[in-house]
């Protein structure tokens, strides 16, 4: 024991002797004070083993002794080989169960569907649901079994905290620290001082502060296992007045070491009696873990694989549904384009009817012999009674989303029929009998001359098209453009003509070869030096002019006729290109996109030339042959002609390269 004094005193002393400055007691004093604090120290050293005499067992001296250090009972003190464990009654640890997770899984058991190849959008957008339905209830349930999860874990995690818990140092006051040294430790303990140090800073107060470090051993009642604790402790000293008495008023641990000697697993069951030495099992007989701290992580990895096998089937099943609905899509998305666009392609077949106008000019010029001194009256022609009637084949194409702007070009006849009218006729010119004398040749109609004709034409017209539909079965169309007119010609069918022919001789036969003598323009008294073969001449110095003229014409030797209707010469007249303007609304009556009856009105504008400076409506043949008369179109002496026409007219438009039915129909497949 003077050993240990001695061990003691060096330290104590050299921080009595730097620290004297905070107190000035005299050297009495300071003697008697180390001398209490070196014994205290020891005893407390000697006393926490509780042991006492000779079979080292604790018994009530040495606890009294040891309770004879502190000034009171109040004085709390950590207890350093009895942790929070030993409460027993003041913590309940909560052991967590894994049924939450567990009925979860459970919930998920649902296989994924299989992928089953269709062209049916419908058919794989189900399927692609379902597998959604599949993977969002897959991760909703997930979502739930792994807040299951993650609320066990803490569990856990609060339970491995609990268990870490029961190792540590707690505070208990002196009365209750003995109870359960004497309970947990009857063999006592082994103490070892290992350092100390002291400090005089309140010595003033009456306090001294003593740090020590000390290493604890003791072997748990019932259980075998040893502890062992290296400890830092910083004890206040309450010193008396006269420094005669010392005594601990109060202990504070600033650090400690527990070790587990024979327990690897901390669950305070001996490593030779613990069944699961690597696994906490605090407060199990057995020292393994429960059930429910145990297993969770296996049953989580199971649910986890066997989802895992769902998921690949899903994700194969959805691999195969996602590309093959882009590629139905795809092509749906053209066919509704396509029944959902209007046809771009039309072709028209149509027919007009209605009536027609015409104005007409005469050549400037014929083609009777002195054109200089021979004179036409009423020269001009008049047209009436025009009706029109005609078809057309037309190509149409057109633009915009909703087609409504086009263009078309295609054929188109019309045949337009009248009659020709002339109200008198009188010509007068020279010409050759059979004789080859020359004469004044005078042929007159003097009533209403009409001509049956037909006009006929080939065009290429040209249109602008804008149409749009008043509801899905009605729409109005309007074409407006021009037709290249390749063919046109005049006809005449018949004429009513009925013509007198008369002659003016030089008198006595002593014509010269190119005698003429149209008479004057203001009077249209003749020469008198001429021989009137004429209609008024004769019936005023003849009682029955008509025997005369039959006479005189009889043989053709004088080309005077009367009443005379002649034999049909030209009947033709060609006409040279021209362009017509037409316009053309018409009311749309859909069957449906591909078909369409137009019905509406049209009004064409059309002008025509030609050039024919030979141009005879009476022609007589001359000469020894002579005497023949024919009777050309009066449409052959028309220079110009300006026809307007208009009517009605009826189409039907079908679709060109527009498959409704089929595209259709296969919609229909893929829906």
């Amino acid at each position: 024991m003077a050993g240990r004094k001695k061990r003691l005193f060096l330290p104590i002393m050299l921080i009595i002797c730097s620290l004297s400055v905070f107190a000035q007691p005299t050297q009495e004093e300071k003697k008697l004070l180390f001398e209490k604090i070196d014994t205290l120290l020891i005893n407390y050293v000697k006393y926490s083993r509780f042991l006492e005499g000779v079979n080292d067992k604790i018994t009530p001296a040495a606890i009294n002794n040891f309770r004879e250090l502190f000034e009171s009972e109040n004085v709390m003190l950590p207890d350093e080989m009895s942790p929070a464990y030993f409460d027993k009654g003041k913590v309940r640890l909560q052991i967590p169960s894994y049924n939450g997770m567990d009925r979860e899984a459970l919930k998920l058991q649902d296989s994924a569907a299989a992928f089953k190849d269709t062209n049916s959008i419908s058919e794989m957008d189900r399927l692609k649901n379902s597998l959604n339905r599949y993977f969002t209830g897959l991760e909703n349930g997930r979502s739930v079994f792994f807040g299951e999860y993650d609320k066990l874990n803490r569990n856990i995690e609060v339970y491995k905290s609990d268990l870490l818990t029961q190792e540590k140092i707690v505070s208990r006051s002196l009365g209750d620290f003995i109870v359960l040294m004497e309970a947990n430790y009857p063999e006592g303990l082994s103490v070892k001082l290992l350092n100390s140090v002291v400090s005089f800073k309140g010595i003033e107060k009456n306090e001294v502060k003593l740090m020590i470090e000390k290493k604890t051993d003791g072997k748990l009642y019932l259980s075998s296992v040893k502890l062992q604790n290296i400890d830092t402790l910083v004890l206040t000293l309450r010193v008396s007045n006269n420094y005669s008495k010392v005594q601990i008023s109060n202990i504070e641990m600033i650090g400690y070491k527990l070790s587990f000697l024979n327990d690897k697993d901390h669950d305070f069951v001996s490593d030779a009696e613990d069944a699961c030495i690597d696994e906490k099992g605090l407060f199990q007989i057995t020292g393994c873990p429960p059930e429910g701290a145990k297993n969770f992580v296996g049953k989580m990895n199971a649910y986890i694989s066997n989802r895992a096998s769902d998921s690949a089937l899903a994700v194969k099943s959805l691999s195969l549904v996602l590309p093959k609905i882009t590629v139905l899509a795809t092509r749906k998305a053209r066919l509704d384009n396509l029944v959902n666009t209007p046809p771009r392609w039309m072709l028209v077949l149509g027919a007009n009817a209605g009536a027609a106008t015409a104005s007409l000019t005469n050549n400037s010029t014929n083609g009777y012999s002195s054109p200089i001194k021979s004179r036409e009256l009423n020269a001009i022609s008049n047209f009436s009674g025009g009706k029109s009637f005609g078809g057309f084949l037309m190509l149409e194409r057109y633009f915009g989303i909703k087609s409504n702007f086009g263009v078309g070009a295609g054929l188109a006849f019309n045949l337009i029929s009248g009659t020709i009218k002339k109200d008198s006729f009188r010509v007068a010119y020279k010409q050759q009998d059979k004789r080859d004398d020359f004469f004044t040749q005078i042929i007159r109609a003097d009533g209403l001359i009409e001509e049956k004709v037909s006009f006929s034409s080939f065009s290429v017209p040209i249109t602008g098209i804008y149409k749009w539909n008043l509801t899905p079965s009605i729409g109005l169309k309007i074409e407006a453009g021009i037709a290249l007119n390749l063919y046109n010609s005049a006809k005449m069918k018949s004429n009513n003509g009925n013509f007198d022919y008369e002659a003016i001789y030089k008198l006595n036969n002593q014509s010269p070869k190119d005698y003429f003598d149209p008479g004057d323009p203001q009077t249209g008294a003749f020469d008198k030096s001429s021989w009137l073969l004429t209609n008024n001449h004769v019936s005023a110095h003849t009682v029955n002019p008509g025997d005369y003229f039959t006479k005189m014409s009889a043989g053709n030797e004088f080309y005077v006729w009367q009443n005379d209707n002649p034999t049909q010469g030209n009947t033709r007249s060609n006409f040279n290109l021209g362009v017509s303007f037409f316009f053309r609304p018409s009311i749309a009556i859909n069957f449906n996109k591909g078909a369409t009856l137009n019905l509406g009105v049209f009004y064409t504008s059309t002008s025509f030339s030609q050039s024919n400076d030979n141009y005879k409506m009476i022609d007589i043949a001359g000469g020894s042959n002579g005497g023949r008369r024919t009777y050309n179109t009066m449409m052959d002496g028309v220079s110009k002609m300006s026809m307007s026409n208009f009517g009605i007219h009826i189409s039907y438009s079908y679709s060109l390269f527009y498959y409704l039915s089929k595209w259709t129909k296969e919609l229909s497949g893929l829906r």
